[in-house]
C-alpha cells in the first residue's frame, strides 16, 4: 500500500491504486493551471470556475452558448431596459427586476 487512504468499496480502491496513488495528475486547466487526475474533473472545474463561452466584447464567460447569445443580444453594451417603479434601479432582464421587487420592496 502506497498511502493511507481508505475506501468503502473495493472498486474505488482499485481505481485509486491504478490512476491516482503515487501518480501525478495528468489533466491541467488551461485557465489557472490546476491539475486533475480525471478529465471529467477538469471539465466540471472549467464549467464551474471559468465558463466555456467568452463574450468577445467584455470577456465575461458563460457555461452555455445560449446564455452568451442572450448576453450579446440584450445586455452587453446596452442600457438596462427594465426599470423598478419604486426606486431608480434598472435591470437587463425582466426576471431580475421581478426578483428585485420581491426581495427589496416587499
Amino acid at each position: 500500500m502506497k498511502c493511507m487512504k481508505t475506501y468503502k468499496y473495493k472498486s474505488n480502491m482499485k481505481r485509486h491504486l491504478r490512476y491516482e496513488c503515487g501518480l501525478s495528475p495528468k489533466f491541467k486547466c488551461h485557465f489557472c493551471g490546476q491539475l486533475f487526475y480525471y478529465n471529467c474533473q477538469l471539465t466540471k472545474h472549467v464549467k464551474k470556475y471559468h465558463g466555456l463561452f467568452e463574450c468577445p466584447k467584455c470577456r465575461k464567460t458563460y457555461m452555455w452558448k445560449s446564455t452568451l447569445r442572450r448576453h450579446l443580444q440584450y445586455e452587453c453594451g446596452q442600457k438596462p431596459k427594465f426599470g423598478c417603479p419604486i426606486c431608480d434601479r434598472r435591470f437587463h432582464q425582466k426576471v431580475t427586476l421581478q426578483k428585485h421587487l420581491l426581495k427589496v420592496h416587499l
